[in-house]
């Protein structure tokens, strides 16, 4: 029993060390500080790249072929949600504001300088 669950910490533990080496070596690659993007899509993609992880590392601990094949499905699935959220929530900003307006606290009569 103990055994098991260390071995699951370790396997968690790996597979979040992969995902954010991963991160970072995108972020090498394209030299762009990833920590840039929206929290929401930096989330994604490295919760998307860690549970990728965790399917790839177990689907090599399993003895049967079929159930191994099908983890590493999840773990191609879960990569390709992770990145299609991280480009969703790249473009996206916390709190829609139309273009055209101007700031309220510019009307307010009571931020004004009244000089004399």
């Amino acid at each position: 029993m103990q055994s098991s669950i260390l071995i699951f910490g370790l396997v968690a533990a790996g597979a979040g060390m992969l995902a954010v080496f991963a991160v970072y070596a995108h972020a090498f690659l394209t030299s762009r500080d990833p920590t840039d993007d929206p929290p929401r899509a930096f989330a994604a993609e490295l919760l998307g790249l860690w549970i990728a992880g965790l399917f790839l590392i177990s689907s090599f601990a399993v003895d049967n072929s079929i159930v191994a094949w099908i983890l590493r499905f999840l773990a191609f699935f879960s990569v390709v949600l992770g990145l299609y959220l991280r480009t969703t929530f790249l473009h996206t900003n916390g709190v829609p504001e139309p273009p055209n307006r101007q700031p309220s606290s510019t009307e307010n009569e009571t931020t004004d300088l009244h000089r004399e």
